[in-house]
């Protein structure tokens, strides 16, 4: 009994290991994930990026009149940019949209927009927090499969 019991704590304290390894491996990935998505304004794309990301929102919600809230510093981005390409991306997909409109956010984000059409209460919030926010679960899922093996190893 003594040795079942020694051998079952043993296998407990194993377990505490491995998960808080995985923890912190998790945890390792996701602060490299935040600083690259803290540098995406200095990318060549970014404008494509926050074009793309109007476009998601913008197939979702109804009408062809939007309002875009963004970071102020991607506000001249957006207007010279961003949207002729989401113009162009809507027209590809027969969708008109008539007008768009550049507003900032009260507050400063790390990239990406919320777009909403006027004196609507929906709002697509695309912003990167908020994609972060959504997508944690799958991002876990995701380093838990490229990082661990299916034998409980860690690589």
């Amino acid at each position: 009994m003594a040795k079942r019991r020694t051998l079952s704590s043993v296998s407990l304290e194993v377990r505490r290991i491995k998960l808080r390894a995985r923890e912190e491996v998790v945890t390792a990935v996701m602060a490299r994930v935040n600083g690259a998505v803290e540098n995406a304004r200095s990318r060549g794309d970014y404008a494509d990026v926050l074009a793309a990301l109007v476009a998601e929102a913008v197939r979702v919600l109804e009408g062809d009149v939007f309002v875009v809230h963004a970071d102020r510093r991607d506000l001249a981005l957006l207007e010279s940019k961003s949207f002729p390409r989401i113009r162009e991306i809507m027209k590809a997909e027969g969708r008109t949209v008539r007008s768009l409109e550049a507003k900032p956010l009260p507050g400063a984000v790390l990239g990406g927009a919320q777009v909403s059409v006027p004196g609507g209460n929906v709002i697509f919030d695309n912003t990167f927090e908020a994609r972060l926010y959504r997508f944690r679960e799958e991002t876990r899922s995701f380093v838990f499969e490229e990082v661990f093996s299916s034998h409980d190893r860690i690589e």
